[in-house]
């Protein structure tokens, strides 16, 4: 019995393992008729997606803490029929480096907003999930001018609230990310950690200690 268990448990383990990997690798397929790029803000290598007509109304799109671009693809798609769309993996997500400076929301939306002066776009739309939606009221009220209209999905506007010891996402902290020792038993962080070694990306932002949600 007790071999039969522990027979049973490996094929549990390989099956969790073998679901992650195909996750992971869903989550990574490039966006159909959308296009990826890359360009040089300061010290850092900002990587996004274009997809839809250049003569619709821009629309740029900034997505959640740990995701990236290609995490949206329905939603990008869905937007590119009526839009032009900029999907931008943020600060050491998706392929996306990481600056020199502080890792926080304002800083990450003046980026945001020098990749736009770059791609010439005076003004555009706006939508933001989670931490992107953060990043899309900061805009917001630091750049007013430069959005036609903003949305915040699923965000919020401080960390007032916020479980830190939820063990589903045991890798925040009230000081920031923690140091990824449980990575192993977290199996959000088991996808994302996946879908970092297939595109290589050599600055994964959660080995890092430098965003502080007090800043937000």
């Amino acid at each position: 019995m007790k071999n039969l268990k522990n027979i049973l448990f490996v094929f549990i383990v390989i099956g969790l393992q073998n679901c992650t990997n195909l996750i992971s690798y869903q989550m990574t397929r490039p966006i159909n008729t959308a296009t990826m790029h890359n360009e040089t803000i300061n010290d850092l290598t900002l990587f996004y997606y274009t997809l839809g007509n250049e003569d619709n109304p821009p629309i740029v799109f900034l997505h959640g803490i740990l995701a990236f671009t290609e995490a949206y693809k329905k939603i990008l798609l869905s937007l590119s029929k009526q839009y032009f769309v900029i999907g931008i993996d943020l600060p050491g997500h998706g392929r996306s480096t990481i600056s020199s400076y502080p890792y926080d929301i304002n800083n990450i939306s003046q980026d945001v907003i020098r990749l736009t002066e770059k791609l010439g776009l005076n003004q555009f739309y706006l939508v933001g999930h989670s931490m992107g939606g953060l990043i899309t009221l900061s805009i917001c009220e630091q750049f007013p001018n430069r959005v036609i209209k903003g949305v915040s999905i699923a965000s919020l506007y401080n960390v007032e609230g916020i479980e830190f010891n939820n063990n589903k996402y045991n890798f925040l902290s009230e000081n920031g990310f923690r140091k990824n020792n449980n990575r192993n038993k977290n199996y959000i962080l088991k996808i994302f950690s996946e879908k970092n070694k297939i595109v290589e990306h050599p600055t994964f932002l959660i080995s890092k200690e430098t965003l502080d949600p007090r800043k937000w």
